[in-house]
């Protein structure tokens, strides 16, 4: 918000391809943000090496020395697939890799020496999370929300994944613009106020954007928008540097493609070409040693550039027609073409622009670089609210639909119920026509007639409109249609959709948003909030670690200076000496922690002043401060333990003393240094050796991945453990601990614990004290507020208990802790949101950190702390341990609890099941896997905690559906969901180990894959390594683990076969156990391995129960329990057999949460040899 006494603001962000600027309406003028360096233009670039990372143009200096790892034009990538064109461009001419995940693009960079592939929306939130920043630091205030430009031709999934990455970043959007219509709103305040048709034309690095306004009296109506995604500066671009490497080829017969660094070097120097021949007719590139020590020199003349681009130029005016076309005006009626973009300084773009209109001069009033984010600030203060100027008073802009949205209608075409360029908001009504029974109805946007060529915004689930009596009251006539009404509305700001369908005439209706496909989850966006904040973190440090490096070596070269006019002596000597020990030192600190400049500062610091005391005549009263000085760093350098703490504290009186005599005799200098050195001799500091500081933490199991237990016993294991303190030690002699002081029992009263000065409440409340306070306020009256007891101590603590009916009412909850301006109700003040987030932490308890906690960290609770959960129930018990059914007492969430007891001492195999199992879990994120919430220890047991707590395991599941149709329907869809989740966890080189029944969970519709099985050796399996690979689990074991034969994943789609067998069973309405019976009486055996001929029998016999269409799950059944592994599929191609049955049939045997997604991952490499222990 605008104004001077408020401590919040909305900016304006144009998030360019190539370039970033912010803005923002302050005093009835916008003002331009720079950058740390100052700049008003940030480069749209973010670098990863060793040290961190760095953004805008630090990061574009690295562009050439660190290619692979500097990432730039990233949002052109945004909407692409990886069989599109323009990717293959793009994948080509950058310098680091591209992949693809869940469908998104991402890429690959090697951050502080560990490979990540960042999607494209963690990268943009980084770019914006920095301008944010930028702002904040320009305006000393705090920045709440943007507007941010977006081209207009943009999906509603690419608007949704800007919104998502200003998520990430801590803004809370206001409204996605189109750039073009920024534009026209800003020129609506520099024109006249008589009606005008104005041409907006935004050329810029990624895109050709155009816009058709009429202006008049403060209201900027659009007629339409238009654009080309794929035209703009770095086409030109790349012409350049394509026609360079050609002529560097006929010179040298070289190939510069090969050398990604040399093309980066020459894309520089071309990109400052094309600058230099705005203003000049030729431009000169020389780069030393391009390639293979071959010095490269070009002269590029305006017509060369013009003519290899001249394609591109032409058809920026092809966009221009396309316009004016939509918006139904002759070019004679535009008044004004107002031209913005960076490409658009090009003279011949403006030579081509003036003659299509017939010589009108194009307008150059607005800044090409300025117009969006000049546009976007004040469209962002009128918002706020901000009245400070005239052109904010009155002012509204109409903008447009920038692509037609419709319904999938007969063969697949593309039904539009509402065009492009429509006005917006806006609410139409279409019929859709269905000619057979389906069971979704999809939307789609998009200009193409057929559907497979747009872009799909929902579904509709058209099962609950019940049409099934529809479809059986016209079966008897030839024309068999039914007509839906499908209603659309678009409301703004961000062009939110919502799309309704009822059957006509009908009454009973079903909708969905239009803007949650493809949308990242809250869970996703929890995620990179984290490692957003784990970036900042690592980025303030490096930021200060470079300035004390910075300082600390001008500081130096400056002291060296001044050693000439130091009178000669050993004094001089003595600090001559110290100088260049810094100098080494920062010479040889690149990679030297923060914290061990701060030394080194002081001791400069002392250095500097005996200097100058030195040289205004001082010289014994200096040596004695230099000497005190030097006692100082060498105490102050050991580690402190009981024994030294009295003599620093004399230490200390005596650095009191010094700080309050500055005009002290020497002799009296003298004495404080005799002290000192008594001091010195009474310790024997001298004589200690570095390095022999007591070690008081261990090494916790969860932390270790090497394990380090080697070593360890029991002892150390069973010894109790605190939030401090490990819970396996790594070593067999561990030194001594300091003493702890435990916290006291919490006896305070209720009011005690408000009515105490704030300063004493810093230390977080115990969970125990907030049950306490829930109790109160329940007996109270107040069962709303005792549902929400940390929200009650926030307020109250800040005196603002009057807002809590503004959380209440969004039915938010203490789960929601911590809280960021982004997820803090609107309604309350910026001043309420800023106290609300400083006084929070307050109530961050460990149980409820550790239950927040989305990096997965292993928690420690010591005997006198409680631990956040309850048991209510026993779900069952394995090799290791047992799982209980358990509550939080912070949410009241149900959650499965692995324990593995130590009570009794622990071996140290039961400690490397632990840790293995719990880096399993770690790598596991899938819809159809558990998920491990955390772990922790406590002085009895190490504990897994996973979610969610299945309603029924598989095999009870059997029974339930039996006599369920519904739940037989629903049964379909596990065999592709099962198939998905097993081709994820191969694809990520885990094996599950144990497939079974038992091991497979229904929760409401969904399926779940736990318990994964655990081997240590793979060259070593045998009987006695554990689960199905030892033959624990014989039933369902591959041929290959019952004889202890080499296997690979295959086993596992053994496993699965099995269950596939059995589902398939039930679903014909038979059961399991008669199947066993079968087996049993051919082999004597149950066990699917010692029944080639039963399984071949029994799939014959369920051929001949209908319905005959569900006999292709007998097929994937028995492919995949084929005795030769290398015979049975691996889990993508089953996977990608049951998606293309499912469409060929109209069947659900997979689940729409995985058929919307597809195959989202690779087939892994049968990589036997890696299986096993060191895998984790």
């Amino acid at each position: 918000m605008a104004g001077t006494d408020v401590k919040s603001w909305m900016i304006g962000i144009d998030l360019g391809t190539a370039n970033t600027r912010v803005a923002v309406f302050r005093n009835g003028v916008v003002e331009m943000i720079p950058d740390e360096d100052g700049r008003l233009s940030m480069p749209s670039c973010v670098s990863f090496n060793d040290h961190g990372r760095v953004i805008g143009s630090a990061a574009k200096s690295q562009l050439a020395s660190n290619p692979l790892n500097t990432v730039y034009n990233v949002k052109s990538l945004l909407g692409l697939r990886m069989d599109d064109d323009k990717m293959q461009s793009t994948i080509k001419s950058v310098p680091f890799a591209i992949g693809e995940s869940a469908g998104r693009p991402t890429v690959k960079v090697e951050y502080m020496g560990e490979r990540k592939w960042l999607t494209v929306v963690e990268i943009l939130s980084m770019i914006l999370l920095r301008a944010k920043e930028n702002a904040e630091v320009y305006l000393k205030s705090p920045v709440h929300g943007a507007f941010i430009s977006i081209p207009p031709f943009f999906s509603t999934e690419c608007r949704g994944a800007i919104v998502d990455a200003a998520t990430i970043a801590g803004l809370k959007v206001a409204h996605t613009m189109p750039g073009p219509v920024a534009v026209a709103a800003f020129c609506s305040g520099l024109f006249g106020k008589g009606e005008e048709n104005i041409v907006v034309f935004d050329l810029g690095a990624g895109r050709c954007n155009v816009a058709l306004a009429t202006i008049e009296e403060g209201i900027i109506e659009i007629k339409s928008m238009t654009g080309d995604n794929f035209l703009g500066g770095e086409d030109f671009l790349g012409r350049l540097v394509r026609a360079r490497v050609h002529e560097f080829k006929t010179k040298w017969d070289k190939d510069l493609w090969v050398n990604k660094r040399a093309i980066q070097r020459l894309r520089t120097a071309c990109e400052a070409a094309i600058r230099n021949l705005s203003s000049a007719n030729e431009a000169h590139i020389d780069i030393d040693s391009l390639h293979e020590r071959i010095d490269f020199h070009s002269t590029v003349t305006r017509s060369d550039f013009e003519y290899v681009c001249q394609d591109l130029f032409r058809a920026t005016l092809d966009t221009i027609e396309r316009a004016l076309r939509d918006g139904k005006m002759d070019k004679g009626e535009v008044d004004r073409i107002v031209l913005v973009g960076g490409s658009s300084r090009i003279p011949k773009i403006q030579q081509l622009l003036s003659h299509y209109f017939g010589g009108k001069e194009v307008t150059k009033s607005v800044h090409p670089d300025e117009g969006e984010v000049s546009g976007l600030a004040s469209e962002a203060a009128i918002f706020s609210g901000d009245t400070s100027s005239p052109c904010t008073w009155e002012r509204l802009t109409l903008e447009v639909l920038p692509m037609s949205i419709g319904v999938e209608g007969v063969a697949g075409c593309m039904q539009k119920i509402i065009p492009r360029n429509a006005t917006t908001p806006t609410k139409k009504s279409g019929y859709a026509i269905l000619e057979k029974p389906t069971s979704f109805l999809h939307i789609y946007e998009g200009e193409r007639a057929r559907t497979i060529d747009c872009t799909k915004l929902a579904s509709i689930d058209l099962r609950k409109l019940d049409l099934h009596n529809s479809w059986a009251k016209i079966s008897s006539y030839d024309t068999r249609e039914i007509e839906l009404e499908c209603t659309i509305e678009i409301s703004r700001p961000q062009f939110r959709g919502l799309c309704t369908v009822k059957e006509k005439g009908g009454t009973k209706s079903v909708s969905a948003p239009l803007d949650k496909l493809g949308r990242l989850s809250n869970d996703d966006i929890e995620r990179m909030m984290d490692d957003a904040a784990r970036y900042k973190m690592v980025d303030d440090e490096e930021r200060e670690r470079n300035l004390a490096r910075v300082s600390l070596d001008s500081r130096i070269g400056w002291l060296s200076e001044l050693f000439y006019s130091l009178p000669s002596g050993p004094l001089a000597q003595r600090l001559q000496t110290s100088v260049e020990e810094l100098r080494t030192f920062v010479d040889e600190s690149d990679m030297t922690e923060i914290w061990k400049y701060r030394q080194p500062i002081q001791n400069l610091n002392d250095i500097e002043l005996c200097m100058i005391r030195v040289r205004r005549g001082l010289p014994n009263r200096d040596s004695s401060l230099f000497d005190l000085q030097q006692f100082h760093y060498k105490l102050s350098s050991k580690t402190i333990t009981p024994e030294r703490q009295s003599a620093l504290n004399e230490f200390r009186a005596i650095v009191d003393w010094l700080e309050s005599s500055p005009q002290a005799e020497p002799s009296e200098y003298s004495v404080q240094l005799e002290q000192l050195v008594d001091i010195w001799e009474r310790l024997d500091i001298a004589n200690d050796q570095p390095g022999n500081e007591d070690d008081t933490t261990g090494s916790d199991p969860a932390s270790d991945k090497q394990g380090k237990d080697t070593e360890s016993n029991s002892q150390n294991v069973t010894q109790e453990t605190s939030a401090d303190e490990s819970t396996v030690s790594g070593s067999t002699n561990p030194t001594p601990r300091q003493p702890r002081v435990q916290r006291a029992p919490d006896t305070e009263t209720l009011e005690s614990l408000f009515s105490r000065p704030f300063e004493a409440s810093r230390e977080p409340f115990t969970d125990s004290q907030f049950e306490r306070i829930s109790t109160f306020l329940r007996n109270d009256g107040n069962s709303a507020w005792s549902s929400v007891p940390r929200l009650y101590t926030v307020l109250r603590f800040i005196n603002q208990l009057d807002a809590m009916e503004y959380f209440v009412a969004n039915g938010i909850t203490d789960i929601w802790f911590p809280f960021t301006n982004s997820t803090l109700p609107s309604a309350l003040q910026p001043s309420v949101q800023c106290s609300f987030i400083s006084v929070q932490r307050v109530v961050l308890s460990k149980g409820f950190k550790f239950e927040k906690d989305t990096e997965r960290k292993h928690a420690l609770f010591s005997q006198h702390e409680p631990l956040p959960f309850q048991v209510i129930g026993r779900l069952g018990r394995g090799a290791h341990g047992s799982v209980d059914k358990v509550m939080s007492i912070i949410s009241h969430r149900e959650y499965a609890r692995k324990i593995f007891k130590k009570s009794r001492g622990l071996k140290r195999q039961d400690v490397k099941t632990f840790i293995t199992e719990l880096n399993v879990l770690k790598r596991v994120d899938h819809r159809h896997c558990v998920e491990l919430l955390g772990s922790y220890s406590d002085p009895k047991h190490f504990a897994l905690i996973m979610q969610p707590v299945g309603d029924h395991n598989l095999a009870e599941y059997y029974h339930k559906a039996k006599d369920s149709s519904d739940k037989i329907s629903l049964m379909r869809s596990f065999f592709g969901c099962l198939a998905n989740a097993m081709q994820y966890l191969h694809a990520a080189n885990i094996r599950h180990r144990d497939i079974k029944p038992q091991n497979i969970i229904v929760k409401g519709e969904r399926v779940l894959i736990t318990d994964f099985g655990i081997a240590y050796n793979w060259e070593n399996l045998t009987r006695g390594t554990t689960t199905a690979d030892s033959g624990k689990t014989l039933v369902y074991a591959s041929p290959e683990v019952v004889r202890v034969e080499a296997r690979n994943e295959s086993a596992d789609v053994w496993s699965l076969g099995c269950v596939f067998l059995e589902m398939a069973t039930v679903i014909k309405g038979e059961t399991t156990s008669n199947m066993r019976e079968v087996f049993h009486e051919r082999s004597d055996s149950y066990a699917f391995h010692a029944n080639r001929d039963g399984i071949s029998a029994w799939i014959s016999q369920l051929r001949g129960v209908a319905p005959t269409t569900d006999n292709v799950m007998l097929d994937w059944a028995a492919s995949m329990l084929q005795h030769k592994a290398s015979q049975r599929p691996t889990a993508g191609t089953l996977f990608d057999t049951i998606v293309t049955e499912c469409a060929r049939c109209d069947i659900l045997f997979c689940g729409p949460c995985c058929m919307d997604e597809g195959s989202s991952v690779t087939d892994g490499e049968d990589d036997s040899h890696v299986w096993g222990e060191d895998d984790f």
